[in-house]
């Protein structure tokens, strides 16, 4: 029966005594596995321990034993090499994660940066408006107060000088 999760990969049922069930769940639990790894591994080593007494009893002719000689070489060195792929990965993901966390606090601290400046820009600007508010009230009282003023027009310079001290203190 072919698995569904892997593709080409086949699906074997066994049905096994509860002792022997037993003993595969404690060598999974043992070594950490899970049940699917962990059987495929069981059945890999039994394969070449099978294998391996054949070569040992003489069931098997000079030319399969070199060749399992040579397959079992080649599979060590397989595996060696996937194993310091595996350990590069690892310490690749582990360097990945260091840096995806430190750009997380850092954007985390630029965000509050960036409320607090906007809170304040806001605040800049709501006491803008009060200020010319008041500005402009002072303006209207000190315009009431020149046109109440008795004085000779012709002594009077062409700008009062509170409107020469005010465009002085703003700039204009």
């Amino acid at each position: 029966m072919t698995d569904k999760n892997t593709p080409g990969a086949v699906r074997l049922e066994v049905e096994v005594a509860p002792e022997t069930a037993d003993d595969i769940r404690k060598l999974l639990a043992e070594r950490g596995w899970d049940s699917a790894e962990g059987l495929r591994i069981l059945f890999g080593a039994g394969i070449g321990a099978l294998k391996a007494h054949a070569l040992e009893d003489g069931y098997s002719d000079e030319s399969e034993s070199e060749r399992m000689l040579r397959h079992a070489a080649e599979n060590e060195q397989a595996l060696a090499l996937l194993r310091f792929r595996l350990y590069e990965t690892q310490k690749a993901n582990e360097a990945w994660d260091l840096s995806t966390g430190a750009i997380h606090n850092q954007n985390a601290g630029y965000k509050a940066i960036i409320d607090r400046q906007i809170g304040e820009l806001a605040e800049l600007k709501r006491q803008l408006g009060e200020s010319k508010l008041r500005i402009r009230h002072l303006e209207g009282m000190l315009d009431h107060l020149d046109s109440t003023r008795t004085v000779n027009p012709e002594s009077q310079p062409s700008s009062p000088r509170w409107r020469r001290w005010l465009g002085a203190l703003l700039g204009k």
